[in-house]
């Protein structure tokens, strides 16, 4: 018993290191990866993804061109992991970023964006003249290289052979002096011993100097600090250094006192459009608007003004002639000092080439929430609906434009007290040439909670809870199985008690079993007076007169015959029960066993 206790323990202590370990396993994650760092024109650059997720859509891209991609969006069970890749031949030297995006969703159904980058750099081929110049060139240097190990080695070598010069004598004196520049104070007479920087101008005592040079220098001992120092004798003066005459000082101070600093000033008090409404909200720190254009507008009346009025400029650029499409205007701030901040409003005009130049991302990811409709980049607007709305930020979206050279602004404007808001995401280009712009909004708003989107998040959780369910059943088996090997072990005396009693009841089958073998070689033999009175026995009705034994119910007529229970009225037939009786006296002897 304590055996199989033991082995029961071991099994459950497994099977809890199981349930601890499975969530931990194979996280969700991608990766990507080229043949190479640095290769030449001609060559094929491989580019090589690996990703583990239990489901993910991830496409291998650079400029938005996509070279390869790979998607698994019907496993639920397990992360697996899947290698794929895919080749470029660059067309000219220079670099090339590569680009794995897309999202991965983990076992536990937690989804995450994906924005990989590999930088492959691509070189001019060398000629073959060129490749013989640069072995020359790398066989020279590696020759002066070991010429000057050499020389090296040949010069330490020297020094080390060289006797260690002997410590000079010193004669006492106390003179003040000052350093020359910034020099060493050294804590011993060789220059190879440990230093302390002094500026030029410092004060120090001389206490003793050398009577004889060492190295060529005639050093000085002196006190700095408390400290006992060694200095050599031509970095120290006895002029105390000059102090600036007072004229000079006051002549300093006055210009100190004139000069007045610039104002850094060039932030805006005030944005407005005549007839419109920014969007977002203006502030001063915010520098990107956006706002719809009538399609009759031309131009617009844009009142800007500096929060330094006095010595900030203000230059309002591209509100006129506007056309279908985006059209930049473009608000210029210069402070006092020189220095600028620019403000710019995208003002969207449509009409039937409305998109045609415009910027446009190549994806769109939001963490933990999924876009109403999915992504498309000519799709500029979508409904992110999610149970907090407060907790969606600029940091929560992933977004990457079609072209590398773009810049991405995010601006969150806040709807109500719910935190629904609204993001809109600008794109320019980072060419000042180019004028175009992109503009997506993502409206966030709070999700309805209905029965669907409750047994879409238990669903889930669905293999998790049928796990638990499994091993809850073994661990009642388990136990049932304990408490039947107790109950077994306490009951063993108690059924040898029937042994002699089932000896007997063997013993009384084979009697009947020899009696069935005789009578049924017998001619007068005939089972039907013993399957009826067997029937009989069976179908006994208890709610008969109990006063009658079964077989004087029969021989009465009083028990229903039930054989065909869709007569209630059939009654035993007598008549052939007696005429069997008699054909079969033999027998009728031993009839006393079936009742």
């Amino acid at each position: 018993m304590n055996k199989l206790m033991k082995k029961i323990s071991i099994i459950l202590f497994v099977l809890f290191v199981i349930i601890l370990t499975h969530n931990y396993v194979n996280a969700a994650n991608a990766t990507l990866n080229a043949n190479s760092k640095e290769i030449e024109l001609g060559d094929t650059i491989t580019l090589n993804a690996s990703v583990t997720a239990a489901q993910w859509k991830l496409n291998i891209n650079i400029n938005g061109s996509s070279i390869a991609n790979s998607k698994e969006l019907d496993n639920y069970e397990k992360n697996i992991t899947k290698n794929f890749s895919g080749t470029y031949k660059p067309t000219a030297a220079g670099t090339y970023t590569f680009n794995l995006t897309g999202d991965i969703t983990d076992v536990d159904q937690t989804n995450l964006p994906v924005n990989k980058s590999y930088t492959v750099t691509v070189k001019e081929k060398q000629t073959q003249q060129q490749q013989q110049t640069q072995q020359q060139t790398q066989t020279q240097t590696q020759t002066q290289q070991t010429t000057q190990q050499q020389q090296t080695q040949q010069q330490t070598t020297q020094q080390q052979q060289q006797a260690q010069p002997t410590e000079p004598n010193f004669t006492n004196t106390n003179q003040t002096m000052y350093t020359t520049g910034n020099i060493n104070l050294r804590s011993s007479w060789s220059t190879s011993s440990a230093a302390v920087s002094v500026p030029a101008g410092t004060e120090v005592t001389v206490t003793a100097t050398s009577t004889n040079k060492v190295n060529g220098y005639v050093w000085y001992k002196v006190s700095y600090n408390g400290q006992t120092k060694y200095v050599a004798s031509g970095l120290l003066t006895s002029t105390k250094p000059e102090e600036k005459k007072e004229e000079e000082k006051k002549e300093e101070e006055k210009k100190e006192e004139q000069k007045e600093e610039k104002s850094t000033n060039k932030a805006l008090k005030t944005l407005e459009v005549e007839g419109y409404t920014l969007d977002p909200a203006f502030t001063s720190e915010t520098t990107k608007y956006t706002l719809k254009l009538k399609d009759t507008d031309t131009s617009l009346k844009v009142k800007a003004v500096a929060s330094d009025e006095t010595k900030a400029k203000v230059n309002i650029e591209g509100a006129d002639n506007l056309s279908t499409g985006n059209n930049i205007v473009k608000i210029t701030v210069t402070a006092e000092d020189g220095t600028t901040r620019i403000y710019t409003i995208t003002a969207m005009k449509e009409g039937e080439t409305a998109n045609a130049d415009e910027l446009k991302l190549a994806s769109l990811k939001v963490a933990n929430g999924s876009l109403d409709p999915d992504f498309d980049k000519d799709v500029k607007t979508y409904i992110l609906g999610v149970e907090d709305p407060s907790k969606i930020t600029a940091e929560s979206i992933t977004a990457v434009a079609a072209d590398e050279n773009v810049n991405i602004t995010f601006a969150v404007k806040d709807q109500n007290d719910d935190g629904e808001k609204v993001i809109t995401i600008l794109l320019e280009s980072k060419d000042e040439k180019d004028t175009r712009t992109g503009v997506y909004q993502i409206n966030v708003r709070k999700a309805i909670i209905t029965e669907t989107t409750i047994a879409k998040g238990q669903s889930d959780k669905s293999l998790y809870y049928i796990f638990g369910a499994i091993i809850g059943v073994l661990i009642i088996l388990i136990i049932a199985i304990i408490i039947a090997l107790k109950k077994t072990s306490g009951d063993d005396d108690y059924d040898d008690d029937y042994d002699d009693e089932d000896e007997y009841d063997e013993a009384d089958d084979n009697y009947e079993d020899d009696y069935e073998d005789r009578n049924s070689k017998s001619p007068r033999y005939d089972k039907s007076l013993k399957d009826a009175i067997d029937e009989a026995n069976t179908i006994y009705d208890y709610d008969a007169d109990d006063d009658l034994s079964p077989k004087s119910q029969i021989l009465s007529n009083k028990l229903p015959n039930r054989r065909n229970k869709m007569d209630e009225t059939q009654m035993f037939d007598s008549d052939k029960f007696n005429e069997i009786s008699q054909t079969n006296a033999e027998l009728s002897k031993r009839r006393g066993k079936h009742f």
